[in-house]
Order: C-alpha cells, then sequence, then structure tokens
C-alpha cells in the first residue's frame, strides 16, 4: 500500500524557475553598484528573502500595504541580511531600478523532467495539486507551461484568501481533493512557506533544496524534484 493518495506541488522555484533567478538579479545589481557579497552572505540573503517571501502577499492582501511601500521595505531588509552598510535611500532607489531593468530580461522556464515526472504520477493514480502564494494569474501560468492537464486542483492563495503557512490554503485544497491530511504530500522549495505549513494543516511536507539553504532542516528534502519518487 503506498504512503500518499495525493501531491501538492509548490508553483514557482519549484514547478517553473524564474532564469535568472530573483535572487541572481539582486546580486547581479549589488555587483554593478560595486558591492561584492561573499558565498556565506548570498546564502544568508536567500535564507531571509524565503522567509520574508512567505508573508508578501498575505501583508498585501490583510494588512492594507502598499506595494510600493513594501518593496522598499523588502530591499532595505534584504541589503541588511547581506551585510551592505550604510542603507540610504538613494541606494535602496538605485537597487529597485536596476532590479526592475533586469527583471524585463527574465523568463519562466520549466525545468527538464517536470512534464514526464508528472505525467507518471498522474498515469499512477495520484491526486495532483498546486498550493501556491500567487494571484488570480496562477492557472493561466500553468496553462502556458503545459501543466494543467496534470492536476486536478490549482489553489492561488490570493483567491483562496489564504496564504502558506497559514494552513487555511493548504486544509482548502485538502478539502477539494477529499484526502485526509495524513494521507498527503506537499513539495515545495520554500521551508518557511511549504514546510511550515503543509505542517501546520497535517501534512508530509518535503523540501525541495537545491542551493542546500537547509543541511539541518527537520523534515525530508531533496536536491532536484525528479528525485521525488524515491520518497513516494
Amino acid at each position: 500500500m503506498r504512503k500518499y493518495d495525493a501531491i501538492f506541488f509548490d508553483m514557482g522555484e519549484t514547478l517553473v524557475y524564474h532564469r535568472p533567478s530573483h535572487e541572481e538579479v539582486f546580486y547581479t545589481v549589488l555587483e554593478q553598484l560595486g558591492w561584492r557579497v561573499s558565498p556565506q552572505q548570498r546564502a544568508a540573503g536567500m535564507r531571509w528573502a524565503r522567509q520574508a517571501m512567505s508573508s508578501f502577499d498575505a501583508r498585501l492582501r490583510d494588512a492594507g500595504v502598499s506595494p510600493k511601500a513594501l518593496e522598499e521595505e523588502f530591499f532595505r531588509a534584504f541589503l541588511e541580511a547581506v551585510g551592505i552598510a550604510p542603507i540610504t535611500p538613494e541606494l535602496i532607489e538605485q537597487v529597485q531600478e536596476k532590479q526592475r531593468a533586469l527583471r524585463q530580461e527574465q523568463k519562466m522556464v520549466c525545468p527538464p523532467g517536470v512534464h514526464e515526472l508528472l505525467r507518471e504520477l498522474r498515469g499512477t493514480g495520484y491526486h495532483l495539486g498546486i498550493i501556491s502564494n500567487w494571484d488570480a494569474s496562477l492557472s493561466r501560468h500553468c496553462d502556458e507551461h503545459g501543466l494543467s492537464p496534470y492536476f486536478d486542483g490549482i489553489h492561488a492563495s490570493m483567491l483562496v484568501g489564504s496564504s502558506k503557512p497559514d494552513a487555511g490554503i493548504f486544509q482548502h485544497a485538502l478539502a477539494q481533493a477529499g484526502v485526509a491530511p495524513q494521507r498527503a504530500l506537499h513539495v515545495g522549495d520554500n521551508y518557511y512557506a511549504d514546510v511550515l505549513g503543509a505542517r501546520a494543516a497535517g501534512m508530509q511536507p518535503l523540501l525541495l533544496d537545491p542551493h542546500r539553504l537547509h543541511p539541518d532542516a527537520d523534515c525530508p528534502s531533496m536536491p532536484s524534484l525528479t528525485d521525488l519518487p524515491a520518497y513516494l
């Protein structure tokens, strides 16, 4: 008897990736401005950014914070996390301006092996779903990357009204699937949103950690999504 009836996935940096990544864009901007960031500082910044992003859309929705104010707060704290000082309003403005220009060159891609993996899981009879902190465009992005046919449910936080790591969005997905939480696995790259959120809902978390940001994580982890079958 297999362990799970349903497998849920995060979307960004799990099923699809930004290339270059948001962090790579950020560090490119710092280099253009003359700052050098060590590998240790980069890792610390990436861990901080994932934790901060786990509450980003919830704050936009629930706290009435303007996107501009939240972005400025985010950049200031990110610069602090990687050890940049002094942080002035002029530096934040420069980072934001260069970041916006470079992000126009970003592309969202679906990495090799993802379609084959999902096709295999679908054929084996698993209920498959997406649970993502995303806006109403999530389904459109799934269509654009050919992912929609594999999934029984696509759950965007802005539409559900609950954001990871809150248990509500996971409970919403489980209720739609008709699956008990202990029979469901959730796979995602963000320890703070995916692991803690899935655990709060009683689901089994599996951390996708290609950058080894959490080598001591208190949950199973894997370097690549194509390693998933070994955990089923």
